[in-house]
């Protein structure tokens, strides 16, 4: 009996090791193939937005992307307010709100205040801060989970930018250049806050009370409003 146990115990051996090696050598080249095509959007001369969405198409499926959207800020009456969101990544580690924004030169970027961009010559710009923005946004993603029902969702704010050689004068976390993106969104990822399920629960409840709003200009909408009268 041990014979012939052995007999079909070393074929069994060998099969389950080829697998095992074809399984490494594809996910071998799929990270090769990744990289290279995250190289070359980094490289195209398109607008960050077009970049951001490019990145997060490459590497995570497309039902958990929601791109280009308004959510309500409120359910309180018809006529809601409402937050224009450029792309919504949803996964294990939770929601990411993501906006891009095409700046450049210097930037002095305080927590509260409008945020000061320095052109080449040296003369300012004033924008409305990004950081706030988007914390409007959040609050839309979280009165849609709230009013239905989900909660304990993690909410990450995130602004990408295009260019590495952008400075700014405070670091903040949720500042990312377009090529940490990626690492970003993959560490964020590894955090198993959200099963299967509730990331379909999430992404469902998100289109359910989304209204389609136009791409932002330039990349992302450096004077975009917070809200919008719907």
């Amino acid at each position: 009996r041990i014979r012939k146990m052995g007999k079909y115990l070393l074929p069994a051996l060998i099969i389950i090791a080829v697998c095992g090696l074809a399984l490494l050598v594809f996910s071998f080249l799929r990270r090769l193939k990744i990289t290279s095509e995250y190289k070359r959007i980094l490289g195209e001369n398109i607008s960050c937005d077009q970049k951001t969405d490019a990145i997060l198409k490459l590497s995570f499926p497309k039902k958990n992307i929601i791109s280009n959207v308004s959510l309500p800020l409120t359910f309180r009456n018809e006529n809601n307010r409402y937050a224009d969101i450029e792309h919504i990544l949803v996964g294990h580690g939770g929601v990411a709100v993501i906006s891009s924004y095409d700046l450049h030169g210097s930037i002095d970027n305080p927590l509260e205040e409008n945020w000061i961009c320095y052109e080449k010559d040296g003369s300012p710009i004033e924008i409305e801060n990004p950081l706030r923005i988007n914390q409007g946004r959040m609050h839309g993603v979280e009165t849609v989970l709230k009013h239905v029902g989900i909660s304990g969702v993690p909410i990450h704010s995130v602004i990408v930018i295009p260019s590495k050689n952008t400075k700014f004068r405070y670091r903040r976390e949720e500042i990312l250049r377009a090529g940490q993106l990626l690492g970003k969104m993959s560490d964020l990822n590894k955090n198993k806050f959200l099963s299967g399920s509730e990331i379909r629960q999430t992404v469902n409840a998100l289109n359910k009370f989304a209204v389609s709003a136009a791409p932002a200009e330039n990349g992302g909408a450096v004077y975009d409003d917070m809200t919008k009268e719907q």
